[in-house]
């Protein structure tokens, strides 16, 4: 045990070491936040409460102040945790660490997601940060149900570390240019997942379907429910918005850990292991 939390320390000091330096680091964030707030009150200034179709849909979770306020940090929360890991691989790549993690026969996936667990934590201070002042200014109110917040945190992290793992994997195989993993995936939890706005504002039938078909949409669902309107785990509307992204996360998952080590096995073969 203490073998394995020096182990972390010193990845996550690693991390805090080569990060751009803390006072510059601070005044960027206090940008992004800036900048995030503002985005938001322009979103509910123009949006509002929309058509009566969309009013009632934010009616039912508290407000539109509460429906964006999830949607923004839950979004987050995806992009980062996928982000993360794919910037850690980068980074050990680079360095030779991931050459040699894999000659010395180490366990990839462990050494990986505790690496990037620096770049989480440091994304998701900036994103806890954005959040606390958007409930502040806008007062949001919640109605949290902690049992099914907590399993909805726990599937989502599934999720986005098997996507990670998917586009990284493509990384270390040598793919170049703009990463497909990544582009559909920003994509996705961006615009028609319903961040800001509910999925009924989709006039268009086949906007509509796609956003059902977009797992992060359900994701975002969900996870209003639990914070909002307190679904417990045994309500039925909590399950059918959960249901679809635990099985997004049960394939995934897998996929991102084949992905990721036919990356690695094409990177050996290839001699592609360290990139300057």
């Amino acid at each position: 045990m203490s073998n394995a939390l020096f182990l972390q320390w010193m990845l996550l000091r690693r991390v805090l070491s080569g990060h751009t330096p803390f006072r510059l680091t601070g005044l960027m964030t206090i940008g992004n936040l800036v900048l995030g707030v503002g985005a938001f009150y322009f979103m509910t200034v123009v949006v509002g409460t929309g058509s009566a179709r969309t009013k009632s849909v934010y009616d039912l979770y508290g407000g539109p102040a509460g429906f964006m306020a999830v949607g923004v940090a839950t979004n987050q929360l995806l992009t980062v945790g996928m982000a993360s890991i794919q910037r850690a691989i980068a980074d050990e790549r680079s360095q030779g660490t991931l050459a040699y993690w894999a000659t010395t026969g180490r366990h990839m996936v462990p050494l990986v997601l505790r690496a990037s667990l620096g770049e989480f934590v440091l994304a998701c201070c900036n994103a806890v940060l954005t959040f606390v002042l958007l409930v502040v200014l806008f007062q949001v109110h919640f109605n949290i149900d902690v049992g099914s917040f907590l399993v909805v945190m726990a599937v989502s992290l599934v999720a986005v570390a098997g996507v990670g793992l998917a586009a990284a994997g493509l990384f270390v195989a040598g793919y170049h240019g703009q990463n497909p993993v990544t582009w559909a995936w920003g994509l996705t939890t961006t615009f028609i997942a319903g961040v800001y706005v509910p999925i009924q504002v989709f006039d268009n039938w086949l906007l509509q379907l796609i956003s059902q078909f977009v797992p992060s949409t359900h994701a975002l669902l969900a996870m209003r429910s639990a914070v909002l309107r307190h679904a417990s785990l045994g309500d039925s509307s909590f399950l059918n918005q959960l249901l679809p992204w635990l099985v997004f996360a049960v394939v995934m998952a897998p996929v991102g850990l084949w992905a990721f080590h036919a990356g690695l096995r094409r990177a050996y073969l290839r001699g592609q292991f360290v990139q300057s």
